[in-house]
């Protein structure tokens, strides 16, 4: 599991006031199948999907008849199921997916537990790094997003100023051999 995305995960739903969602939740013994989060007194499922634009397991033959196997199981047994890629999680659609399921009354979230609260200080401060570390690589995408579209701007200034060049070459290449059919001689 993504320490980072786990923190992301947590961090959302102490915000939203729901209790900890436990992760790698194993729902339908003896299979082996984990859940990335549930909660539990909810029976609501969370399965982060990575992978999707890049042709991982999740979006391939085999592994998305795996994947329907699995979440077929876990609708049967009573369980609701919240799909969301990892830019997802980070551009705020699983906070409004989590927020909605709120409002329908599926999962009951509360003012936060004052004993979820007091954790320990080296997790509060391992948290604290780990948010610390997504803005950090936030701020870093932002940059290299501006980076982008200035190498953008200067490569198509550069795609426009060798269309003329090579327009000029062109123009300069019919002059060269209408002068050498006209033989040297003098034009008036």
């Amino acid at each position: 599991m993504n320490p980072l995305r786990d923190a992301q995960v947590r961090s959302l739903c102490l915000r939203l006031g729901l209790p900890a969602p436990q992760p790698e939740f194993v729902f339908a013994p003896p299979r082996k199948w984990a859940l990335d989060y549930a909660f539990i007194t909810a029976k609501v499922a969370l399965e982060i999907e990575g992978g999707v634009w890049v042709g991982g397991r999740h979006v391939q033959g085999s592994g998305f008849s795996r994947d329907l196997e699995k979440y077929n199981t876990l609708a049967c047994m009573g369980w609701l199921l919240v799909r969301v890629t990892p830019e997802q999680v980070e551009d705020g659609a699983l906070r409004k997916w989590l927020e909605f399921a709120m409002r329908c009354g599926i999962l009951k979230g509360s003012a936060p537990n004052p004993e979820e609260m007091v954790m320990p200080r080296i997790r509060r401060t391992n948290l604290q790094m780990l948010e610390d570390e997504v803005e950090r690589v936030a701020q870093r995408i932002a940059q290299t997003k501006a980076a982008q579209a200035l190498l953008k701007e200067n490569l198509e200034q550069q795609t426009a100023d060798l269309a003329r060049a090579t327009r000029a070459l062109k123009d300069a290449r019919k002059a060269a051999k209408l002068a050498r059919s006209v033989g040297g001689r003098r034009v008036r």
